[in-house]
């Protein structure tokens, strides 16, 4: 992955953010474990890549990166999920550039980031 790669990982559980923190080596990645944190961040920061997880505590992870999408356009969207079967049959989104299904493989991760961004 480029170094330079400015990467927001938004999940509530804070052991895939550490998981995800560690294993996107050469990327500057900030972690958020809400919506409002997330959009704290990206009001402050340029943020490359924006990975969020489906299913968030008192939320929805496609609402929020629909807002990322409206606000941020140039952030590439990655959708994080356990529960792909939620989003239908082909599992494509407008809302993000790609799903990426729990558990991630880092190479895999890291591969797509450098690809999309």
């Amino acid at each position: 992955m480029g170094s330079g790669l400015r990467v927001l990982v938004i999940d509530d559980d804070p052991d895939f953010l550490q998981f995800a923190r560690e294993g996107l080596g050469g990327a500057e990645v900030d972690v958020a474990r809400t919506p409002l944190e997330a959009l704290w961040i990206l009001e402050r920061k340029t943020i490359d890549a924006v990975l969020c997880d489906l299913v968030l505590a008192h939320s929805d992870g496609l609402d929020l990166l629909e807002a990322v999408r409206v606000r941020w356009p140039q952030a590439t969207r990655v959708l994080v999920t356990g529960f792909s079967d939620r989003l239908g049959g082909d599992h494509a989104t407008p809302t993000a550039q790609a799903v990426v299904r729990k558990p991630c493989d880092l190479g895999e991760l890291r591969q797509l980031l450098t690809a999309l961004a």
